[in-house]
């Protein structure tokens, strides 16, 4: 993470017209989780293009799909440009010139905020905004999917073994100007793909070395907390999320444990990490028969968080504390029990959760917004 911050401290010196979004975006909002990139979007103006080059001038930036090709941008370039994906010393540069379901440069731009960092202050794309645009980018590869499904088959030898099947199909962007087709089979594309992983970082990988199934809600937060911290501990954490996939029985058990770890925080009038939040929110099967034993203290949690934000002695604007509460612990109660949901909006806005009068709601305005899209998305009973 410290790379990252020195790529985005740069772009903020060079006086780039940018907005972060992405994985390090929703970092800035408080979101526990790793990423290995800076995304970006930003204005394709050939005067902005040119304060990028220079920001990374001296950490020898190349085109990431061409890494033999350094980034030395001409006027005709910069006219010809949507994106530019870079990798540097410090790491991978993503620069957008629109976010898939948000829009071009100017429209996220009226859908960031400005937040205050420790290497300066940028803005970032919005909670709301940041949802939508993960939605779109989830729609778009189910499409994808659904083509691939029902494409006639057409049979064309790897191009890279040149002796089997090619049966995995990618379009590439090449520097942001055009794109190229690639077909790869099953046992070269793994091999292709784990490069690719390993350019990211080339730290040692720590394996796992844990007892899965009798793992503590603490010991889960913990290792989050490492992994964030680390990218050498990622291995071993995506290794314990593949293994937790098929315990449902540990699962459930960590739901639970999170509870009082989450109502310690609430308790003590701060808000719970990230890791705690996924664990009371997201880990329970959807089938579990503890279903409406844990939405009852997902509930109180919810009014709990509320109370707290409301309290607060400043106004937070938009986000601040408790804002991640709210939004992990009601999206997925909106997703599971939409007329529960909607019961608890109704006595939010009730207590005063009215984002025209007070800025802090708009956190309960976007979750109403989000239940209005999904309920008219969902095909009629």
């Amino acid at each position: 993470m410290q790379n990252l911050s020195e790529l985005t401290r740069r772009l903020i010196e060079a006086q780039v017209e940018f907005v972060l979004i992405g994985g390090f975006a929703a970092v800035a909002h408080g979101v526990t989780l790793v990423t290995r990139d800076v995304d970006i979007c930003c204005r394709f103006s050939e005067a902005n293009l040119m304060r990028i080059e220079r920001a990374f001038a001296d950490l020898h930036p190349v085109h990431r799909s061409r890494p033999d090709l350094p980034l030395a941008l001409t006027p005709e370039q910069c006219a010809g440009l949507k994106n530019l994906y870079l990798k540097t010393d410090l790491g991978i540069v993503d620069c957008l010139g629109e976010v898939l379901g948000v829009g071009d440069f100017d429209n996220v731009l009226t859908h960031s905020v400005e937040v205050e960092l420790p290497f300066g202050n940028c803005r970032i794309l919005d909670l709301e905004a940041l949802i939508r645009a993960k939605e779109a980018h989830q729609c778009k590869a189910t499409e994808r999917n659904q083509e691939t499904a029902v494409a006639p088959a057409v049979f064309m030898l790897c191009e890279r073994c040149e002796e089997r099947e090619a049966n995995t199909h990618l379009t590439i962007v090449l520097d942001g100007t055009c794109e190229k087709e690639r077909h790869f089979c099953e046992v070269c594309y793994l091999e292709i793909e784990r490069g690719r992983n390993e350019s990211y970082n080339t730290q040692p990988a720590i394996p796992l070395r844990l007892d899965v199934e009798n793992i503590t809600a603490k010991k889960f937060v913990e290792l989050q907390k490492k992994a964030t911290g680390n990218s050498a501990e990622m291995p071993a954490w995506r290794q314990l999320h593949e293994k937790l996939s098929t315990l449902r029985e540990v699962k459930e058990r960590l739901a639970f444990e999170a509870i009082p770890l989450a109502w310690d925080y609430l308790n003590a009038g701060t808000e719970p990490p990230g890791a705690v939040l996924t664990l009371v929110s997201l880990f329970l099967p959807k089938d579990s028969q503890r279903v409406a034993e844990l939405t009852a203290e997902v509930e109180k949690m919810i009014f709990a968080a509320f109370e707290l934000r409301k309290a607060l002695p400043y106004n937070p604007g938009r986000h601040g504390p408790f804002s991640l509460s709210l939004t992990m612990l009601c999206t997925p109660l909106c997703v599971r029990d939409p007329n529960h949901f909607e019961k608890i909006l109704t006595s939010l806005k009730a207590k005063g959760a009215d984002a025209a009068k007070d800025v802090r709601w708009e956190v309960v305005a976007s979750m109403e917004k989000f239940a209005l899209k999904r309920k008219n998305s969902l095909p009629p009973l």
